[in-house]
């Protein structure tokens, strides 16, 4: 019995796959992140799959650019794609931005660095 509610619990992950309703214009900025090519479809607004000769997809910037056929022909479209997970689309920096000094011209200013104050409570291969 245990087994089977802990199963019921481990289906409830989010889902990358998204479905969004959009009205047609020029250009149409799907996601804020990159796209993957995979399973991607564009359908009308009765739900038949749009010819890919149609519109043009820039996946790594997240855009589709439609024809003027295709927008003279529907006011709205439905978008299907796969979205990256956070982790590969998340900005990583080695140093904080925050404490990077701006070029002011002035060579005469000296900065220094202070050892930080944060502790590393991170163990590896504990056990």
């Amino acid at each position: 019995m245990l087994f089977f509610v802990s199963l019921g619990f481990a289906q409830d992950l989010p889902s990358t796959y998204k479905s969004k309703k959009v009205v047609v214009s020029d250009t149409i900025i799907i996601d804020r992140v990159s796209i993957n090519s995979l399973n991607f479809q564009v359908l009308d607004k009765n739900g038949k799959e749009i010819d890919s000769t149609n519109y043009q997809v820039d996946f790594s910037k997240s855009i589709l650019i439609l024809s003027n056929e295709l927008k003279t022909k529907n006011d709205s479209i439905q978008i299907k794609y796969l979205s990256y997970p956070d982790y590969l689309t998340r900005d990583y920096f080695e140093l904080d931005s925050t404490i990077i000094v701006k070029n002011s011209g002035s060579i005469d200013k000296l900065y220094s660095l202070q050892e930080s104050t944060k502790k590393n409570n991170f163990t590896p291969l504990m056990g």
